[in-house]
Protein backbone atom coordinates (compact mmCIF):
# COMPACT_ATOMS: atom_id res chain seq x y z
CA UNK A 1 0.00 0.00 0.00
CA UNK A 2 1.04 3.74 -0.88
CA UNK A 3 -0.21 7.09 0.12
CA UNK A 4 -3.99 5.02 0.21
CA UNK A 5 -3.89 2.91 -3.39
CA UNK A 6 -2.67 -0.40 -3.95
CA UNK A 7 -0.30 -1.59 -6.56
CA UNK A 8 1.53 -4.41 -7.95
CA UNK A 9 5.10 -4.89 -7.68
CA UNK A 10 5.45 -5.51 -11.58
CA UNK A 11 3.33 -2.74 -13.28
CA UNK A 12 3.87 1.19 -12.54
CA UNK A 13 3.58 2.97 -10.14
CA UNK A 14 3.95 -0.18 -7.73
CA UNK A 15 7.40 -1.29 -9.61
CA UNK A 16 8.93 2.46 -8.92
CA UNK A 17 8.76 1.92 -5.39
CA UNK A 18 8.65 -1.46 -4.56
CA UNK A 19 10.80 -4.74 -5.85
CA UNK A 20 8.72 -7.36 -4.04
CA UNK A 21 6.06 -7.34 -2.27
CA UNK A 22 3.82 -10.10 -0.31
CA UNK A 23 -0.03 -9.69 0.92
CA UNK A 24 -0.53 -6.09 -0.05
CA UNK A 25 3.21 -5.31 1.85
CA UNK A 26 6.45 -4.73 -0.22
CA UNK A 27 9.05 -6.21 1.28
CA UNK A 28 11.48 -5.45 -0.87
CA UNK A 29 11.73 -1.52 -1.55
CA UNK A 30 13.25 0.00 -4.54
CA UNK A 31 16.72 2.26 -4.73
CA UNK A 32 15.26 5.97 -2.96
CA UNK A 33 12.50 4.54 -0.73
CA UNK A 34 12.37 2.68 2.41
CA UNK A 35 10.07 0.21 4.18
CA UNK A 36 8.02 0.71 7.44
CA UNK A 37 8.72 -1.56 10.03
CA UNK A 38 5.57 -3.28 11.23
CA UNK A 39 3.99 -2.83 8.32
CA UNK A 40 0.61 -4.26 7.04
CA UNK A 41 -1.98 -4.55 4.21
CA UNK A 42 -3.99 -1.54 5.70
CA UNK A 43 -1.24 0.64 6.11
CA UNK A 44 1.54 2.32 3.57
CA UNK A 45 4.57 0.06 3.60
CA UNK A 46 7.03 1.87 1.82
CA UNK A 47 7.90 5.65 1.35
CA UNK A 48 10.23 7.86 -0.67
CA UNK A 49 13.71 8.65 1.28
CA UNK A 50 13.16 12.32 0.88
CA UNK A 51 9.28 12.55 1.67
CA UNK A 52 9.62 14.17 4.66
CA UNK A 53 5.20 13.67 5.73
CA UNK A 54 4.65 12.08 8.77
CA UNK A 55 2.66 8.19 7.96
CA UNK A 56 1.38 6.61 10.69
CA UNK A 57 1.32 2.59 10.62
CA UNK A 58 0.06 -0.03 12.95
CA UNK A 59 0.57 0.82 16.60
CA UNK A 60 0.02 4.27 15.48
CA UNK A 61 3.68 4.17 14.86
CA UNK A 62 4.62 7.22 13.03
CA UNK A 63 8.11 7.80 10.65
CA UNK A 64 8.92 9.76 7.96
CA UNK A 65 11.85 10.32 5.13
CA UNK A 66 14.22 12.83 5.39
CA UNK A 67 13.86 16.41 3.57
CA UNK A 68 15.87 16.11 0.30
CA UNK A 69 17.42 12.78 0.75
CA UNK A 70 18.36 10.91 -2.45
Amino acid sequence: MYKGGCYKDSQAPGNTMCEAANAGVCTQAKEGYFLLPDADDSHQSVIPCGDDTVVTVSGDKKYKGVLHCT
